[in-house]
């Protein structure tokens, strides 16, 4: 049985994601990025703890891909905040974010914890 990653939040990434926008890319599924109105910000994968942390960047690093974001998942990280356990605290609840693949494109999916 896979089980997706479950990689960690840094409280860098929250406080990048605080300052930017959200631009909708997949208009049918609803997904979009992180953007400032100029430029698109990635959210990826990086190296670091047991299944890696989240990040934003610029420019996506070779051998590196994307992951798109809800618009739920994208104001939970834009408006978030650390929990002491590492996971999102947001409205009320706690959330870690996980990859997730559904068949065509990679996503960041919020799961309650």
């Amino acid at each position: 049985m896979h089980t997706p990653p479950l990689p960690g939040l840094v409280a860098l990434l929250l406080e990048t994601a605080s300052r930017i926008g959200y631009r909708i890319t997949v208009s049918d599924a609803g997904l979009g990025l992180f953007s400032d109105g100029v430029k698109d910000y990635h959210l990826i994968v990086k190296s670091g703890g047991i299944d890696g942390t989240w990040a934003l960047v610029d420019t996506l690093p070779s051998g590196f891909g994307s992951m798109l974001v809800s618009r739920a998942t994208y104001e939970a990280l834009h408006g978030g905040q650390m929990a002491t356990d590492g996971t999102l605290r947001y409205a009320g609840k706690n959330y870690r974010l996980q990859t997730w693949f559904d068949g065509s494109r990679w996503t960041a999916k919020l799961n309650l914890v």
